[in-house]
C-alpha cells in the first residue's frame, strides 16, 4: 500500500480549490477536516487555509515528508481499514483514487466503514475513486457493444486486485496514462455498484459527481444523522 503512481504533473492547488468550493457550497460551516491517505500533504497545503486539517496515510515516509512541508498540522501513520482516532470531523476526504489500494471488497467495505465512522452526523465524506472498470471498458470500446460487454462480463469473474493489475498493465502499456511506477502495486479495480454498495452499507447518502478532481468523478456523501 506504500507503492504510489508517481505524477509529476498534479495541480494540488486546483484540486483544493474545487474541493473546497464544493464543501462549502455543501456545507458552509465545515469547520474540520481528515484527509486519509494524504501522501507527503499536498493538498493538506492548500486546504489548511479553509480548514483545520488533520492527515493520515499507511506510509511513514511519506508522513515524514509531510510533517517536514507542514510542522503545525496533526499527521499520523495510520491504516484506514483500521483507522479509529476517537474523535470526528465535519469533512473526511480519501483522494487520489487511494482507496483502491484497499485491493478487495471485504476491505473496501471495512475501510468506507471506518472513514464513516469519523464523520460528524451530517457531515461529509468524500472519496475518489480509481477508474471503474466498466465505465473504462466502454469508452475504451467507443459506442460498447458486443465486445465491451464481454470485457466487462470477464472482468467481474475475477477478483478486484486482479482486475487492478489488468488496468495497471493496460494503463502503463497501452494508454501510457501512467508516466512511473513505483515496483508493482495491487489494485482494487472496483466496480459503481461495489463502491456503492460499500457507503450505503455505511450509512452514507451519496451521488456521484463528475468530472469530479482529475476526471473520475467523486462519491460525495452526507452522512445519516
Amino acid at each position: 500500500m506504500a507503492l504510489r503512481f508517481e505524477n509529476t504533473g498534479k495541480d494540488y492547488a486546483a484540486e483544493a480549490a474545487k474541493l473546497t468550493g464544493l464543501i462549502t457550497g455543501q456545507m458552509p460551516k465545515a469547520r474540520t477536516l481528515l484527509d486519509v491517505a494524504c501522501g507527503s500533504g499536498g493538498h493538506l497545503a492548500h486546504l489548511r487555509n479553509n480548514f483545520a486539517c488533520e492527515g493520515v496515510d499507511i506510509d511513514r515516509s511519506s508522513i515524514d515528508e509531510a510533517k517536514t512541508a507542514l510542522p503545525d498540522m496533526r499527521l499520523a501513520v495510520e491504516d484506514m481499514e483500521k483507522l479509529d482516532l476517537g474523535r470526528k470531523f465535519d469533512v473526511v476526504t480519501c483522494l487520489f483514487s487511494s482507496i483502491a489500494y484497499v485491493e478487495t471488497v471485504e476491505r473496501l467495505n471495512e475501510s468506507v466503514r471506518r472513514l464513516a465512522s469519523h464523520v460528524t452526523p451530517g457531515g461529509m465524506l468524500i472519496i475518489e475513486p480509481w477508474i471503474m472498470p466498466e465505465r473504462w471498458l466502454s469508452e475504451r470500446q467507443g459506442a460498447g457493444g458486443p465486445d465491451a460487454d464481454k470485457a466487462i462480463r470477464d472482468m467481474a469473474s475475477h477478483r478486484p486486485v486482479d482486475r487492478g493489475q489488468a488496468a495497471m498493465r493496460a494503463l502503463a502499456g497501452e494508454l501510457r496514462v501512467v508516466e512511473r511506477l513505483k515496483g508493482q502495486p495491487k489494485l482494487g479495480w472496483f466496480t459503481f455498484d461495489e463502491y456503492a454498495g460499500a457507503l450505503k452499507a455505511s450509512g452514507v447518502n451519496y451521488r456521484f459527481m463528475e468530472p469530479g478532481l482529475t476526471g473520475r468523478g467523486l462519491f460525495v456523501g452526507a452522512l445519516e444523522r
